[in-house]
C-alpha cells in the first residue's frame, strides 16, 4: 500500500534519539531517575531545584534536554522567584540572559512580570498552542503542579518536519528550516 499525507508528513520529521544509557547511569547516580517520553521530551523525578546538581548531570541533562526538545522536574513546589531564577542558571552560561534582546521595561535589569503582564503572555501562549493542536504541528503533555518545565526551542524546532515548519512560516510562525 501507499503512503498517506500523514504517513509522509511522520517519515519527514528527524529522528528523536533515545536516552543515553551513559549519560543516564551518571544522572541516576546523582540520585535521580528519567522517564522518557513520546514522541519526545524527558520527566526528572529525585531532584530538588534549590539545590545545585553537580556540574557534571547538569551538562549530561543538558544534552538530554537538547536531544529530546525538553525536560521537566516533577515535584518542584513552591519554589520562591529567587529559586526559580537560580535554576534556570544551570543552562548555558549560568547566568539569567535574554534571547530576545532586553525588554524596554526592564531598564537592564532582571525583574518579574507583573500579573497582568504574565495573564497576557500566557493567553498569547495559550492561543498559540491551540493554534498548533488545530493544525496538527503541536503535541500535548499533561503538567502536574510543581512541574518545573525547561524547553530547548532550537531542539524542539529541528523536531518538526519540513511540512509542519513550511505551515509555520506561511502563517506568520517563527521556523527553521531543516538541513539536508
Amino acid at each position: 500500500m501507499g503512503q498517506t499525507s500523514e504517513d509522509t508528513t511522520r517519515s519527514m520529521a528527524p529522528a528523536i534519539p533515545p536516552l543515553d544509557p551513559e549519560r543516564v547511569s551518571l544522572i541516576e547516580a546523582a540520585g535521580l531517575t528519567l522517564k522518557q517520553l513520546e514522541p519526545m521530551g524527558v520527566e526528572i523525578y529525585g531532584a530538588d531545584a534549590r539545590s545545585d546538581l553537580p556540574e557534571p548531570v547538569i551538562q549530561a541533562l543538558e544534552q538530554e534536554m537538547a536531544n529530546r526538545g525538553f525536560i521537566v522536574f516533577k515535584h518542584q513546589k513552591d519554589l520562591s522567584p529567587e529559586e526559580l531564577i537560580n535554576a534556570n542558571k544551570w543552562w548555558g552560561a549560568r547566568e539569567i540572559h535574554s534571547t530576545h534582546g532586553v525588554h524596554p521595561a526592564t531598564a537592564d535589569q532582571l525583574r518579574l512580570l507583573t500579573p497582568d503582564e504574565m495573564r497576557e503572555l500566557f493567553n498569547d501562549y495559550d492561543d498559540l498552542l491551540n493554534e498548533s493542536f488545530e493544525k496538527d504541528y503541536g503535541i500535548r503533555y499533561h503538567y502536574d503542579t510543581g512541574d518545573l518545565l525547561f524547553i530547548d526551542n532550537w531542539a524542539v524546532a529541528h523536531r518538526a518536519s519540513s511540512v509542519q515548519q513550511g505551515w509555520c512560516l506561511a502563517n506568520g510562525r517563527r521556523g527553521i528550516p531543516l538541513e539536508g
